[in-house]
């Protein structure tokens, strides 16, 4: 059976589809096989792949009752849902992802003004559908890290977060501009071969072997 890792976060601009293919192409191996859904009406996702060559298929899916209908999916080993942005938290689409959903990923900039919208869609939505999900943190400033090797801004989230009683991967993705200039030229950022762009594909990376671990992907 397909296992379902929606990307969810009701507000735009906050790293969502960068992280769906990102991972999408990270996760990817010749033993598992890989769906993107896009269910985002813009369909930003599938714009940028249809410029990109790719290893794993994606599809667009709209339609409420395509998405409710995701775990009849059959061929694949895992699908990552790129999901919408939602005006409301009980928008039906944001619940019927969560609903059909085994995992769900919430990449946020560590900025409070983004969190805490955030922890109201975790405590409203998703922590009650009794699914397994965690917060990731993107968009982090790369220039704030500490003498200490520490960056700051992340610490201090992902201990907010632990007091809410809401799981934060350890893993975080930096902000560099190679990730929306791949967007810009058709490619994935681990298409790259700028020193950003290896940093940028590092973190990618690092977030995809946490994940595997922690679910077993």
């Amino acid at each position: 059976m397909t296992k379902i890792l929606a990307v969810v976060n009701g507000k735009g601009g906050v790293g969502k589809t960068t992280t769906t293919v990102t991972l999408s192409e990270c996760l990817s191996t010749r033993q598992r096989k890989i769906i993107l859904i896009d269910a985002e009406p813009q369909q930003s996702a599938t714009e940028w792949l249809d410029r990109c060559d790719v290893p794993f298929d994606y599809s667009q899916s709209v339609n409420l009752s395509e998405l409710k209908n995701l775990k009849s999916l059959q061929g694949y080993d895992l699908a990552l849902i790129d999901t919408p942005p939602s005006p409301s938290r009980d928008s039906p689409e944001l619940l019927a992802v969560v609903q059909v959903a085994d995992f769900i990923l919430l990449p946020t900039s560590p900025d409070w003004m983004d969190i805490q919208p955030l922890v109201k869609t975790i405590q409203s939505v998703v922590a009650p559908a009794r699914k397994q999900y965690c917060v990731l943190l993107v968009l982090v400033d790369p220039h704030s890290r500490n003498n200490k090797g520490i960056f700051p801004e992340v610490a201090e989230t992902q201990n907010s977060l632990s007091d809410l009683g809401i799981p934060c991967l350890k893993n975080f993705v930096r902000r560099y501009r190679d990730l929306p200039e791949a967007h810009a030229i058709g490619k994935i950022v681990t298409q790259l071969e700028t020193k950003r762009a290896k940093n940028a594909i590092a973190d990618y990376k690092g977030v995809s072997r946490e994940l595997q671990r922690k679910w077993s992907l």
